[in-house]
């Protein structure tokens, strides 16, 4: 019994074929011209041509397709004829006119993230700011607190809050005047006219224990501890850092509390200044 030969229109499915298994094998599939490959790619893909072997989900939005297939095949045709330059199908013209591409806005949404970083940036610093005055207050010089008090617990809150901002945003305006700004927001005593260099985010682990006079400079990854564990009874004591007119706190220098930087003095970089020591 001979076999009947049975010809697939794959682009175009005949409406009246069906099909009475959802699996079908092909035995040999045989290109006998040449000219196929030609008149394959002058075949254009309509999206208005549903197979009813396949299941479709018509399109509500651009966010969808009416199939997987389908939905692929469409994006990257039209993605190819605007990268050569040709015109687009006029079923495919209806098509987007149907959706809601055409309502696309014209500019990226992504040539907005440097907005959005900066402005959040800023408000996560003014976050940290108004943090600082209601969990942790201004403390005092000379003024002591016991380890394990609230007032600790909370400043350790705070300190994380502050590393928080300073890694997404505040970090990049090191060595700026925003960064001198926030500084004294937070309670540094800065030169009045923030004529100051600040170039590191170690000197805010107690910013109202800094005192920087005109022209004072502090290095990068330069720390200024603001604060001490005293042996006895388990205490932090609190002790101000002072640089004068002209004064320079090395990079990855250490000051420790109640060091004096005097008009011009400089503490090297990579150096350590011990407690109330005085540098010249």
């Amino acid at each position: 019994m001979m076999r009947k030969p049975v010809t697939l229109h794959l682009t175009a499915p005949d409406p009246g074929t069906r099909m009475s298994s959802h699996i079908l094998t092909l035995e040999r599939f045989i290109l006998t011209k040449t000219s196929l490959r030609k008149k394959a790619e002058g075949q254009e893909f309509n999206p208005y041509i549903r197979c009813h072997e396949v299941d479709v989900i018509r399109a509500t939005s651009c966010s969808q397709s009416s199939s997987i297939d389908h939905g692929r095949s469409l994006i990257y045709e039209i993605c190819q004829h605007l990268r050569n330059g040709e015109p687009i199908p006029e079923s495919w013209r209806i098509f987007l006119e149907q959706s809601d591409v055409k309502d696309a806005k014209k500019l990226p949404l992504h040539w907005l993230l440097p907005i959005f970083w900066v402005l959040s940036g800023v408000l996560g610093a003014i976050m940290c700011v108004i943090a600082k005055r209601f969990l942790v207050g201004k403390k005092k010089e000379g003024e002591t607190v016991l380890t394990w008090s609230n007032n600790v617990f909370l400043d350790t809150i705070w300190q994380a809050l502050r590393t928080l901002v300073g890694d997404y945003f505040m970090e990049m305006t090191s060595g700026s005047i925003l960064f001198v700004v926030w500084m004294k927001l937070m309670g540094a005593d800065v030169d009045s006219k923030c004529e100051a260099y600040v170039d590191s985010m170690g000197a805010l682990l107690n910013p109202e224990m800094v005192k920087i006079e005109k022209g004072g400079c502090i290095g990068r990854e330069a720390l200024l501890f603001g604060h001490t564990y005293e042996e006895e009874g388990g205490k932090v004591k609190f002790g101000q850092i002072k640089i004068g007119e002209e004064g320079y706190i090395g990079s990855r220098a250490v000051a420790m509390p109640g060091v004096r930087v005097e008009s011009g003095g400089n503490l090297s970089a990579l150096s350590l200044a011990m407690k109330e020591e005085i540098i010249r």
